[in-house]
């Protein structure tokens, strides 16, 4: 732990949720929660999330890791970043709908509500690309867009490394025109 987080741990706005396999290996896929940049109480977001990470009230199997990026790419800054770790079978329990629901909530306790702004399909285009480029380690600019597709508050983005393979699907929305979600599924094979 750096010197600067010796007192507990940093204001965090940005989550990702990553199922580990039975080797406790990263499975490829994520779900991303962003509310960075919006004043969201941390007592509240730690409790909640606790209690999202424990389905059925049952023993906490999880691992969290805490990391600062530092991004110069458009809209620069740095971001103090929490990857939970959880068991393919606790990912699955909570599943997307749950963090759905949580973005829903964390939405809701954003201090300032004049932040909201609509979600465009370039946005979320780019949005799709930053998450895969950062978490795969791939170059944003070579990931070619194979489709965008809109559900009501969702773009679905479909993105192909230059030889085709692997690809990403990447569903992304503004929760109430806050809270940034995507749910990344790396897909190997055709």
């Amino acid at each position: 732990m750096s010197d600067e987080w010796a007192e507990g741990p940093p204001e965090v706005t940005y989550f990702t949720f990553e199922p580990l396999d039975e080797h406790f290996e990263w499975t490829g896929d994520f779900v991303a929660i962003d509310a960075n940049g919006l004043d969201v109480p941390q007592g509240w977001l730690w409790t909640t999330l606790d209690d999202i990470l424990r389905p059925n009230g049952g023993e906490p199997r999880y691992s969290i890791v805490y990391s600062r990026r530092t991004t110069e790419w458009g809209a620069s800054g740095d971001v103090a970043e929490v990857a939970v770790q959880l068991s393919g079978d606790i990912f699955i329990a909570i599943a997307a709908d749950s963090l759905l629901r949580y973005a829903r909530r964390l939405a809701t306790h954003v201090r300032d509500a004049s932040a909201r702004r609509t979600f465009t399909e370039d946005e979320a285009i780019e949005s799709a690309r930053l998450r895969v480029a950062t978490r795969y380690e791939t170059s944003a600019d070579d990931l070619m867009l194979a489709s965008v597709t809109q559900a009501g508050e969702t773009f679905t983005v479909e993105l192909r490394e230059p030889g085709g393979i692997p690809r990403y699907e990447v569903s992304v929305s503004l929760v109430h025109g806050l809270v940034m979600f995507a749910l990344c599924k790396r897909i190997l094979a055709e």
